[in-house]
Order: C-alpha cells, then sequence, then structure tokens
C-alpha cells in the first residue's frame, strides 16, 4: 500500500522566504527612489517658479507702479508667486493685506505631502523675495539679497538625506545637492 503524505519540504519553503526577502529587498530600495524623485521634483518646481518670476520681472512688469515679480513663503511647505505693484510707490513690499500683489498673478504651490523647505536652516515662512525689472533679486525693503546669496532646502520628513538645495543671489539661480551643511552646485 502506498502512503500519500501532502506538505512541504524545508527545501520549497526556504526558496519561498528567500523570494519573498529579494522582492521587499526590492521594494525597499524603490520607495527611496520614489522618495528621492519627489524632493527631486519639487526642487525643480521651486527652481522653475523662481526663474519665472525673475522671467516675468523682466518681460511682463505691467502699469507705472509695477516694480517685478516675488515669491512669499506661506509656509514651510507652501509659497505663492505674484506680481509685485507698489500701490503706495515707497519700493517696499508691505505684506498684510496682500494689496500689493497684482489680482489674477497671484499662483499658490503646496509640495507635497512628507516635503519641507527651510530657507539658511529656518523656517522660510513670511519670507518675500522680490525681482525687480532688471531680474536682480531684493529683499522686502529693496536692498539686494545679500552677496553670498540664500539656500533653499527642499527634504523629506521620511529620509532627511535626500535633500536637495537652491542657491539665489543676486543674479543667478542654481539647483544642487546639500552636502552636509553645504549646497554643492555644478
Amino acid at each position: 500500500m502506498k502512503r500519500s503524505e501532502s506538505g512541504i519540504t524545508l527545501v520549497e519553503l526556504l526558496v519561498v522566504v528567500g523570494i519573498l526577502a529579494i522582492l521587499l529587498a526590492i521594494a525597499g530600495l524603490g520607495s527611496d527612489a520614489v522618495e528621492r524623485q519627489r524632493v527631486a521634483g519639487a526642487t525643480r518646481e521651486l527652481l522653475a517658479d523662481l526663474q519665472r518670476a525673475r522671467q516675468d520681472a523682466i518681460t511682463r512688469s505691467s502699469g507705472a507702479t509695477s516694480r517685478g515679480a516675488g515669491i512669499r513663503f506661506a509656509s514651510a511647505t507652501s509659497y505663492v508667486t505674484f506680481e509685485f505693484v507698489d500701490a503706495d510707490n515707497d519700493y517696499q513690499y508691505d505684506p498684510a493685506p496682500a494689496v500689493e500683489e497684482l489680482a489674477g498673478s497671484v499662483r499658490t504651490k503646496t509640495l507635497s505631502g512628507g516635503l519641507s523647505l527651510t530657507l539658511d536652516g529656518a523656517d522660510p515662512t513670511g519670507t518675500v523675495i522680490i525681482f525687480d525689472k532688471q531680474g536682480m533679486a531684493r529683499e522686502t525693503n529693496w536692498a539686494f539679497v545679500p552677496g553670498a546669496g540664500l539656500r533653499f532646502v527642499v527634504q523629506s520628513s521620511r529620509l532627511p538625506a535626500l535633500a536637495k538645495c537652491i542657491l539665489l543671489n543676486q543674479a543667478r539661480i542654481r539647483e544642487g545637492g546639500l552636502n552636509g551643511a553645504n549646497c554643492v552646485v555644478s
């Protein structure tokens, strides 16, 4: 009489566990790649918005009181781009209520979940950068952005080491990678 045994052998079990381990490792690496792409995408979008504000200041400024274009950071996860209209002709951005942001020119951007932005290592909330009609970066009091420039860092709360950075000075906007506290641009 022949005996029928059901079940799996130890070799079969080890093969299945090995395959699962490989699949989990690939999935783990894939999530880092996805997070890296999210950080890179948000950095490129901020870079493009800074460049667009500069270009709009040079080419699209309208009206006698238009002084250029700007970007205002509403929080560590959102910012607003706008045309700067100097309503009181004092060459200063007056923050409240945003009467010096031309209606119809305001565009709000929000970083996707888990991503945040810092400016020179601090929360950028309330920071406003204005580009004049020559494309020069200025502060709200119309002073030029300091020669060393400003450093924006976009990073993920899940994987902070994947941070990317943008350097902005009076005449240039460049993207780079973060190496410790330094923004390294190519």
